[in-house]
């Protein structure tokens, strides 16, 4: 996690200040997709087709565009052999907003790879203050 926020601040801290214009995040262990994941990135203009076509797809990281972004796919893969546990990979589908991918590729000139580990670097960090937040609030405030 620290390697993704770091390369987040590294080389694009201000790219996610419009935090109404945020990339999401998916993931899944081995591959495949809930229809409930599918079904919400179709909501988001990724058609059926595209989707298939990219869970196909060999190259890592993959890209599609949709009427309102892209959809990128980074699998990672980590195993640690004094674990004794077979390699894990793990798949994830981050959808990016036109402007900010723009920003990133474009203006940046990021690879892919880079971008997919600066928006979940981003991401973490955000889920990281959410949770850190709850910690701040007064006793009578915090939910059970």
């Amino acid at each position: 996690m620290l390697m993704r926020i770091r390369t987040w601040l590294r080389l694009c801290p201000s790219a996610f200040e419009d935090r109404g214009n945020s990339p999401k995040q998916w993931f899944s262990l081995g591959g495949t997709f809930e229809t409930a994941v599918l079904e919400e990135l179709e909501g988001l203009g990724f058609t059926g087709h595209s989707l298939r076509r990219l869970d196909l797809e060999e190259a890592n990281p993959a890209v599609i565009r949709g009427p309102e972004g892209v959809l990128l796919q980074v699998w990672l893969e980590s195993s640690d052999p004094r674990s004794g546990l077979s390699e894990l990979s793990i798949r994830s589908w981050i959808s990016i907003p036109t402007a900010v991918w723009e920003d990133l590729r474009s203006r940046r000139n990021l690879s892919l790879r880079e971008i997919g580990l600066a928006c979940w670097g981003f991401l973490d960090a955000v889920e990281g203050e959410r949770v850190l937040s709850t910690w701040n609030r007064p006793a009578h405030q915090k939910q059970s």
